[in-house]
């Protein structure tokens, strides 16, 4: 590598080092956020796209299950009343209803399987986002505590040894008591 190749990455590094100084990291961290927000809105408004179509061909296969009984009665009927030619065309439009309705009932399907992964992944991601907003406003609180004396432990949701120690020892004396009160 030439000299000047290193000098480069050198510089840039250090302008790089000095823009992630410059930035505000909790505004960084809300527009983080906020962009996980916009996408799992998005997410959200596509699932309710899917449930709708789901709903309009729950619909459409009612209609053509519907239409497949009356046409195998007009068919029952036709046959009464020894119109073959007309049953013969009955018969093949009642073939052709019931190839869409298991067409139909395959796109309910696949739909339905497509709207339960998208749920799951949608919960999914919104928990993921809510403990990311926690760990932020975590963060912006450390940022805004820095250098007042507030303990940082007490941010990070971390007990002291001393308050292990106490609560230790009060389980211990509850433990005595127990044993001498059933003792007795």
């Amino acid at each position: 590598m030439g000299l000047l190749t290193r000098f480069a990455r050198i510089c840039r590094a250090d302008i790089n080092g000095v823009m992630d100084s410059m930035e505000d990291r909790a505004l960084l961290l809300k527009e983080y956020v906020r962009e996980m927000e916009e996408a799992l809105n998005s997410k959200a408004s596509d699932l309710e796209v899917k449930r709708g179509e789901l709903a309009k061909n729950a619909i459409s296969l009612e209609q053509y299950r519907n239409e497949a009984k009356k046409t195998d009665q007009d068919i029952s009927s036709a046959l009464s009343k020894s119109r073959d030619d007309i049953a013969k065309r009955l018969i093949m439009k009642l073939k052709h209803i019931e190839a869409d309705i298991v067409e139909l009932e395959n796109y309910v399907s696949c739909l339905e399987i497509e709207i339960q992964e998208l749920s799951n992944t949608l919960e999914e991601q919104k928990k993921v986002c809510e403990q990311i907003k926690l760990k932020a406003r975590i963060a912006n609180l450390r940022e805004k505590t820095k250098g007042t004396g507030i303990e940082q432990s007490a941010l990070r949701g971390e007990i002291p040894d001393e308050e292990v120690e106490l609560e230790l020892l009060k389980r211990k004396d509850e433990l005595k008591e127990g044993a001498q009160t059933n003792g007795r």
